[in-house]
């Protein structure tokens, strides 16, 4: 990242695709958390309200940091089928 005299090292797409990236690096990793303290909390209804409060905020944050990624890759190099593919071809 950053500038070399004067031109840029990432192009603007790049830099969006680094940052992209660490947003879902981030998300996975409070979505472990999320996971481990869901795990660890005291009986089935702490456990499920852990899972309530915690996970499910965090896989939906992880989803949409997916989703953006998604967004920025070219459908070729997209590991896994979108949408369309989904509903139509599988």
């Amino acid at each position: 990242r950053g500038e070399v005299e004067g031109a840029p090292l990432l192009s603007a797409r790049a830099e969006r695709l680094v940052s992209a990236l660490e947003t879902a690096d981030a998300c996975r990793l409070a979505l472990e958390e999320a996971v481990a303290g869901a795990s660890a909390a005291p009986g089935l209804e702490a456990r499920a309200i852990a899972c309530r409060d915690g996970v499910l905020p965090a896989m939906a944050a992880l989803r949409a940091a997916a989703d953006a990624l998604e967004n920025l890759v070219p459908a070729g190099r997209w590991p896994f089928p979108g949408y369309e593919r989904l509903l139509f071809e599988i």
